[in-house]
């Protein structure tokens, strides 16, 4: 598929998309959409990790946004998305909890469990991309903002390709970062799945207008899209090494 109907394909999503009764999440009605979406994501196995649950709120805003609340609704969105362009979405949780044994005590031997879990299930046979999806904060330095991605350096690019993809459209899409995709990080769940993993850090709670943008529902919206639509575009382009990318 070319460059220039791959654009087409995504205008098309983004013109056929409409809201559901009450505000839910997007739907694609035109089947001619979902027959352009299929093309590209079809059979392509994606696993999708909303940080922290349960006990494990993650990061806190200044107004009381939950780390854990924020991530789950970006990722049940995006799920959607997935879902309806005929790719496999899976979540490592869909509801309020950790992935540990409800019995097992103390924090630090929850949160082992939990992430050895998560890992589990982006180590299935046949995923193709594992994003692990976050909220970022840093309370000493308040103006700091914007969505970014994290990765290993791979063989083969995979993981910075899928990162600069989202990236891309985080940039383009919601027009609130300009932040560059990010190799300087030691994560466990990065380093143990083997599929082209990201972290995805889609804003700073710390920054008071960030946590009032991800409070709302239209936004958290536009960021599942951006992340769906980076995703079109890494698979778009094949799994094999991009030739000639600018990018180091």
């Amino acid at each position: 598929m070319t460059d220039r109907r791959i654009l087409a394909v995504v205008a098309l999503f983004m013109a056929a998309a409409t809201w559901g009764a009450k505000g839910s999440h997007l739907t694609l009605p035109a089947a001619a959409v979902r027959q352009q979406a299929a093309a590209i994501l079809a059979g392509r196995t994606i696993v999708l990790d909303p940080g922290h649950g349960g006990a494990d709120g993650g990061a806190t805003g200044r107004s009381g946004s939950l780390e854990k609340n924020v991530t789950l609704d970006v990722s049940l969105r995006l799920r959607d998305l997935l879902a309806q362009a005929g790719a496999n979405a899976i979540l490592t949780r869909q509801d309020d909890k950790d992935l540990a044994d409800p019995g097992l005590r103390g924090l630090r031997q929850r949160k082992r469990q939990d992430l050895e879990r998560r890992a589990r299930l982006g180590n299935q046979p046949g995923v193709d991309a594992f994003l692990s999806i976050h909220a970022n904060s840093f309370p000493s330095l308040p103006s700091m903002h914007g969505a970014q991605t994290f990765y290993l350096r791979s063989e083969g690019n995979q993981n910075r390709r899928l990162a600069s993809a989202l990236q891309d459209e985080l940039i383009r899409l919601t027009g609130n970062t300009d932040r560059e995709p990010n190799h300087r990080i030691d994560q466990y769940l990065l380093e143990t799945v083997k599929a082209p993993a990201v972290t995805v850090e889609i804003g700073f709670l710390s920054n008071a207008r960030e946590e009032q943008l991800l409070s709302r529902p239209e936004y958290r919206q536009q960021v599942a899209w951006s992340l769906f639509v980076g995703l079109v575009h890494y698979f778009q382009a094949g799994t094999a090494p991009a030739q000639g990318s600018p990018r180091p």
